[in-house]
């Protein structure tokens, strides 16, 4: 009976709590960083963004520019993401 509760102990600590614990760090260093990060793009983008004519938001706008560069970037931060994973 000792060896297997201390078998299940073992299991416990070595996976469940292990990748509990490397999730919360993940998460602690996700919520750190993401502001950091959105407030450099937006310094970076905001300004050359001002100097856009009318005319060329209007056909922005009508072509749906806005949703393309959310998708887009989205995908190129994911395709980074998952090629630097360690399987």
């Amino acid at each position: 009976m000792g060896a297997l509760l201390t078998a299940v102990v073992g299991f416990l600590l070595q996976n469940v709590v292990a990748r509990a614990a490397w999730c919360a760090v993940a998460w602690w260093m996700l919520v750190g960083l993401v502001p950091t990060i959105v407030a450099t793009i937006d310094g970076l983008v905001g300004n050359p963004l001002s100097a856009v004519p009318p005319e060329l938001w209007w056909f922005l706008d009508l072509t749906g520019f806005d949703i393309a560069v959310k998708l887009l970037s989205t995908a190129y931060l994911v395709r980074f993401a998952i090629r630097r994973l360690p399987i």
